[in-house]
């Protein structure tokens, strides 16, 4: 289904929007799950301004629980020939809990070209175990395959590389940029994993950058934790297609703390 109707987004007026916030795009702790609302700020942006995105920086200010809803309102910027600048709001009864800049604009046809950064090396998602999404939550509509994680004992230890993979797809959900969003939110998941300990976090900030926007079903979320210290994280990601083209880069910055 389309994006729109996926997460439940509403038109309000012009420039305007309404986002119910639903079990479908919380998460266990009951508030709107961050790859939800950068995936409804971009779908919002893409439709208004109609030019596909080239980057966003979401700040998250507040952590609006279920069953509140999120004003969202579209601001035009300035608009050039190939570009457009745009940010777009979102608010609880006048006050400000996500706030997104982007940059909006059609790819051209220049054969100036180039990929470097080197893939993570793992299996392919058809030989990955799945793993169940948490029921009554976002997680529960995403298929997730982890394909480097650790685990036993190596969990108790912190990780030598700070490096993760994980397929993931949402089947519902069409393919485009608001999935690539939802789906770079999961950056954050691996905070713990990296420190060897139960640790829990919550993003600040997601910052995605939009490399091709060619269709994919199964995306891999390859993760480099770069630091912890002083009571926040700092992670990137790439997301790949199965046959090894870089769709997007992602990165966040998080609070983490130990998990009582």
């Amino acid at each position: 289904m389309d994006a729109f109707t996926y997460l439940g987004i509403e038109p309000a007026g012009e420039r305007r929007y309404r986002l119910p916030i639903t079990d479908r795009i919380a998460t266990a702790a009951s508030t709107l799950f961050g790859g939800a609302a950068t995936a409804s700020l971009t779908a919002v942006a893409e439709h208004e301004l109609g030019r596909p995105l080239i980057w966003a920086s979401v700040a998250f200010t507040n952590v609006p629980p279920v069953p509140e809803t999120v004003e969202l309102t579209v601001i035009p910027v300035a608009e050039g020939r190939r570009v457009s600048h745009a940010r777009v709001e979102g608010a609880i009864d006048g006050t400000t809990v996500l706030l997104m800049t982007a940059s909006l604009g059609e790819q051209s046809d220049d054969d100036l070209v180039g990929q470097w950064p080197e893939r993570l090396e793992v299996p392919g998602p058809e030989d990955c175990k799945p793993r169940e999404g948490r029921a009554g939550t976002a997680d529960e509509h995403v298929e997730f395959r982890p394909a480097r994680i650790r685990t036993g004992d190596q969990r108790k230890q912190p990780s030598p590389d700070g490096r993760f993979g994980m397929w993931l797809r949402v089947p519902d959900l069409d393919p485009g940029t608001p999935r690539v969003a939802l789906l770079a939110d999961y950056v954050n998941s691996f905070c713990g994993q990296a420190l060897g300990e139960r640790a829990t976090s919550k993003s600040l900030d997601n910052n995605l950058r939009i490399i091709s926007h060619a269709p994919a079903d199964w995306l891999l979320l390859d993760v480099q934790m770069g630091a912890v210290t002083g009571g926040y994280a700092h992670g990137h990601g790439y997301l790949w297609s199965t046959d090894g083209e870089l769709l997007a880069e992602a990165s966040q910055t998080m609070t983490v703390r130990r998990r009582a």
